[in-house]
């Protein structure tokens, strides 16, 4: 039974509440809280090592989680854990228009949006090797929802989209979320939830626990405060994945992609006490 998973960002799937592009961006069921912040030791995250002692074929992650000085060049590794997990998936190219670029740009703004404004955990190999990342946003505010947050990436991806990307972006996806949400969470949910944007795993190193292992001190903090954990699976597999790890689904919307003729799921679950 699979221990791990990828569960892709929706990147450019955080709602656009207004018409005009520039103008606020949030995400109907993504939340943040200020956490990560700018300092004189750079952008701050949690990272998880593996247990060094087991050989890299099986190695096993441990429980303690530290602070994690997340530089350029560790931004560009866990940008590209992103790329490897999510090549060739049906959402990521959608946000994207197909444009492979924007599919860079788009995961980087949100790692340096939740650096900023939420959570980022890391698990690493022996070697100090970035494999598997999760990126979680608390109650209290939203994705991309503030200017300093648009302006470390997601401003200049929507600036690089296609009028096509927009137009889907404005008049399939947003609609059909905003009446699909209402029915898959409670009013509750919606505001009390701790949101997974990205719970990735380097192919490698799957099924050892690690997805597992960047989910559940996330949900202690949720526990401890009355809150719920939420995520949006786009795959039925993903969907089985989070299941067997404790999540409950909660319903199911089907949309058409706007690069190709297939449509793709979005699958809301979510892990309460």
């Amino acid at each position: 039974m699979p221990d791990a998973t990828n569960a892709p960002s929706l990147g450019l799937s955080s709602l656009i509440l207004n018409h005009r592009i520039g103008a606020i961006f949030s995400s109907i069921i993504c939340a943040a809280l200020s956490f990560g912040i700018n300092c004189g030791h750079g952008l701050l995250g949690y990272r998880s090592n593996m247990d060094k002692s087991a050989p890299s074929s099986g190695a096993k992650r441990v429980d303690a989680f530290e602070y994690w000085d997340a530089n350029g060049s560790s931004i560009d590794e866990a940008v590209a854990l992103c790329l490897k997990s999510f090549k060739g998936d049906a959402v990521t190219a959608a946000f994207s228009g197909g444009n492979p670029e924007l599919v860079d740009l788009n995961y980087r703004s949100m790692i340096l949006a939740a650096l900023h404004s939420g959570e980022v955990y890391f698990a690493t190999d022996a070697s100090g090797k970035i494999v598997a990342i999760g990126v979680w946003f608390a109650p209290g505010q939203e994705l991309w929802a503030t200017e300093e947050q648009r302006a470390l990436g997601f401003d200049d991806v929507i600036k690089a989209s296609s009028p096509k990307t927009i137009e889907w972006l404005m008049g399939t996806y947003k609609p059909t979320m905003a009446e699909f949400v209402p029915k898959a969470l409670s009013p509750k949910a919606k505001k009390d939830t701790w949101f997974a944007n990205v719970i990735a795993t380097d192919p490698a190193y799957q099924r050892r626990g690690l997805a597992r292992a960047l989910i559940e001190p996330v949900y202690q903090k949720a526990l401890a405060n009355d809150t719920i954990l939420t995520t949006c699976a786009v795959s039925d597999m993903n969907c089985t994945v989070f299941k067997k790890l404790g999540w409950e689904y909660k319903g199911r919307v089907d949309i058409p992609s706007p690069v190709s003729s297939d449509s793709f799921p979005i699958i809301c679950l979510t892990r309460g006490p």
